[in-house]
């Protein structure tokens, strides 16, 4: 099989990978606290410390068939986790300004960021037209099948030897003792009928048969063992039968057969069948009202007869370590009677329920919810609306501005520049037509995306009518999504390798000095890069690793995070509760605003600052937000309401603690409704699309002062 074979594979393996050490970590954490539990205190029942190695072996199962379920905070804040539950803090309140307020001073442009000095050169990572192949999952997943096959080899051939056994037994056993068996059974409240069989091969009785239980005795049976004795090794067997041991036993022979490598999952296999001998044999104890003294008996007659029942039936146990602490245990007086241990074992056993119930996974971290208050102080907001015209089949783009006023966009899907009232094509390269002007920094440089009559994405660079290609032509799926002052561009590009549903996968990019760097995911396949400031601080989305595959109406699918990529480091900026998030703007602070799931299943607005998300909230009658820009000074722009929302959305400010409806503050387009906001620069104007008359157009806000009001004269 060849490379590009394997690699269609090599998701699968991964996966595979991830969820075996997600089952060796939830499940040997379980163990050892039984382990711990039953050391700490030896005298709870061995029939409840029965079902505690049964409940631990249980989740090692348990986790590897579940993926998501309740979060533990035990990572970092940072840490890259599932459905990471960052700090939430309700900053904003919905309020609408007043008109009424005193008059205020008219709003000056604030001057231009100063510029930042360059960081060190990125250093060049030729992406490759495929991803690497790794052999490393290959022959870890080879390895594993190796000794799972051997594992289900030995229990099938244990199994096949209890078959043989039963076929081999005679079936005349004597009346006598079908009598005994029944009269005890009934005595214990065991109701089925047993059918008895006598076998020289075996030197202890067992009992077999998942669906009609079987009794083998020794053929020696009634002349070795006394009348008592008897007893009491019938009514071992039969409390195998009322505990449904053949059945449960399968849940710790079934997680040691997958997780054979574990040695974690040996010791539960081991203890949980100590312990379920142990409580057979307190129960054969308390049915026969013998004392313990003559089951010891009993054992050291088993230990030393030494012929050993086939595995996968379930008898007394001639094993010498076996024997000795059956005997040690049924010794200790009041073993099982004190009020205290049994109250212990009460809480244990239900707390070792829930874990191994519940699938567990790990978070980050959490800061302690905030709550700032608005700026009740701030000044009063008017805007004057400048209509950009139509952008007919365009509205769907996110237009850009920056701090001279100059507007990136498109109408009906050509690129177009929009500065001081004029209107400039972008035009195109070569045969590319269709697409759009994504990003503007400050010197007037626009990053643009067209499209070819295939549907091929191509990145192009303009300024003051001067274009090139951005990316070298190997790189022939890209598209751009910011740009900065120093000309530096992120985006996405397709790397010709293949994620788990046969897609071609998108990597984020950062083309820097002439050098273009792959900044790679999450631990998923795929990752979009989105803004990039003038420390070169990059922000974007990336999918999670391919452990938490969820499964929705479209197939399967995994969380996306908003991330934050800096000095070679990818980090995930977490959610507000949600599975997936977006950041799609940074500002020269390091602040970074999007969008990201609550746990209460809507998308609202986010802030990311110092490591700590803040819902932005939505207007009142909306469920969904998103914002979509921030300028220096902290403002975000955006819109609130979505299709699913019954209000129609609006375009949005987020400032001084306050969600600002930009509907209630434009001063001369009372015919407009301002449905989106895209882009705010550092003096406040604000460019968006909106509807008048039912058409889509694109608009600038440029803030005013409200009307200076004369003083009366007296």
């Amino acid at each position: 099989m060849g490379g590009d074979g394997i690699s269609h594979f090599i998701p699968a393996m991964e996966l595979w990978a991830s969820t075996m050490l997600r089952a060796s970590v939830q499940g040997g954490v379980l163990i050892l606290a039984v382990w711990a539990l039953c050391r700490i205190a030896p005298r709870i029942p061995a029939h409840v410390r029965c079902w505690l190695w049964w409940l631990a072996s249980a989740k090692l199962l348990i986790s590897l068939c579940f993926a998501g379920g309740v979060a533990v905070p035990l990572l970092p804040r940072g840490t890259h986790a599932p459905r990471a539950a960052a700090p939430i803090a309700k900053l904003f309140q919905p309020v609408r300004p007043s008109y009424d307020a005193k008059p205020v001073p008219a709003v000056t442009p604030t001057p231009a960021t100063t510029p930042i000095a360059s960081p060190a050169p990125v250093g060049a990572v030729a992406p490759l037209p495929a991803a690497p192949l790794s052999w490393l999952p290959l022959a870890l997943f080879a390895a594993w099948a190796a000794g799972a096959m051997a594992m289900l080899v030995w229990n099938a051939c244990g199994w096949w030897r209890v078959r043989g056994a039963m076929r081999r037994a005679e079936t005349d056993a004597p009346d006598a003792l079908r009598e005994e068996t029944a009269r005890i059974a009934a005595q214990m409240g065991y109701r089925t009928e047993i059918a008895v069989r006598m076998s020289p091969e075996t030197g202890s009785p067992f009992v077999a048969g998942l669906w009609r239980p079987v009794l083998i005795a020794p053929s020696t049976f009634s002349e070795k063992l006394s009348e008592p004795e008897r007893r009491m090794a019938l009514a071992h067997e039969i409390a195998h039968l009322r505990r449904f041991d053949l059945a449960l036993g399968a849940i710790p022979a079934l997680a040691r057969m997958l997780l054979f490598f574990h040695p974690l999952a040996w010791l539960a296999a081991r203890e949980y069948a100590a312990t379920r001998e142990e409580a057979c044999d307190a129960a054969a104890i308390a049915a026969t009202q013998l004392d313990a003294v003559q089951y010891a008996r009993l054992l050291l007659k088993v230990m030393s007869n030494g012929a050993a029942a086939p595995s996968g039936a379930l008898a007394i146990s001639p094993a010498y370590h076996a024997a000795k602490r059956r005997l040690l245990h049924v010794a200790r007086p009041g073993w099982d009677t004190s009020r205290a241990h049994t109250r212990l074992a009460a809480a244990a056993l239900c707390g070792a329920g829930m874990c191994a119930a519940l699938p567990l996974h790990v978070t980050a971290r959490t800061l302690a919810m905030t709550h700032l208050k608005p700026d009740d102080t701030a000044a009063p907001l008017h805007y004057i609306l400048q209509d950009l015209g139509p952008v007919g089949a365009s509205a769907s783009i996110r237009f850009a501005i920056n701090d001279r006023g100059q507007v990136a966009g498109a109408r009906d899907e050509r690129a177009l520049l929009w500065d001081n009232g004029h209107e400039t094509p972008i035009g195109a390269i070569g045969r590319y037509h269709y697409g759009a002007a994504l990003a503007i920094n400050n010197s007037g440089t626009v990053a643009a995306t067209y499209y070819n009559y295939d549907n091929y994405p191509h990145t192009l660079l303009w300024q003051d009518g001067a274009k090139s290609p951005a990316l070298p032509s190997k790189y022939r799926f890209n598209e751009p999504h910011g740009v900065n002052d120093l000309g530096w561009i992120v985006g996405g590009i397709r790397t010709g390798g293949h994620d788990a549903q046969g897609g071609l996968m998108t990597q984020a990019f950062l083309r820097a000095d002439g050098q273009t760097r792959m900044l790679g995911t999450l631990g998923g396949d795929h990752s979009t890069a989105y803004d990039v400031n003038d420390n070169g601080q990059v922000v974007g989305k990336a999918d999670l690793a391919r452990t938490y595959l969820e499964r929705t109406a479209h197939g399967f699918t995994r969380p996306t995070h908003a991330f934050l990529w800096r000095d070679g480091v990818m980090q995930d900026l977490g959610t507000l509760g949600g599975d997936n998030s977006l950041a799609c703007a940074v500002n020269q602070s390091g602040q970074s605003v999007g969008y990201s799931a609550t746990d209460e299943g809507v998308n609202h607005a986010c802030l990311w600052d110092n490591d700590q998300a803040v819902d932005l909230g939505t207007l009142p009658g909306h469920d969904n937000s998103e914002a979509r820009a921030i300028n220096d000074a902290g403002d975000a722009v955006g819109r609130s309401g979505s299709d699913a929302d019954t209000t129609p959305p609006r375009a949005v400010l987020w400032t001084g603690g306050r969600v600002v409806d930009l509907n209630a503050v434009v001063t001369n387009a009372p015919q407009w409704t301002l449905q989106c906001a895209d882009g705010v620069n550092n003096s406040g104007q604000i460019v968006g699309k909106g509807l008048i008359g039912g058409v889509p157009h694109a608009f600038v806000l440029t803030p005013q002062a409200p009307p200076q009001r004369l003083p009366s004269k007296h």
